[in-house]
């Protein structure tokens, strides 16, 4: 996520490193349930907004991750593989 709490799309473009894996995940999971929304309707939307506060949020200790944040920790595992 930039400084200006918007997820840095440019992060895409760098190779994949132990450094930089978990937002390159942020962004193909937030990237991919934004896509789904056409297909799934509603719950994606949900979906969506659980996954937003979630990478906007996520150093607050008091912030508790929602199922959506799962998405991404799928992805950084499927990354590191590569």
């Amino acid at each position: 996520m930039s400084k200006n709490g918007f997820i840095n799309f440019n992060i895409v473009k760098e190779e994949i490193s132990k450094d930089n894996v978990l937002a390159i995940a942020e962004v193909v999971a937030y990237a991919q349930v934004k896509f789904l929304i056409g297909y799934v309707g509603v719950r994606m939307q949900k979906t969506l907004n659980d996954l937003c506060k979630d990478i906007r949020c996520k150093k607050d200790i008091k912030h508790s991750l929602s199922d959506a944040y799962d998405l991404v920790q799928e992805c950084a595992l499927f990354l590191c593989e590569h």
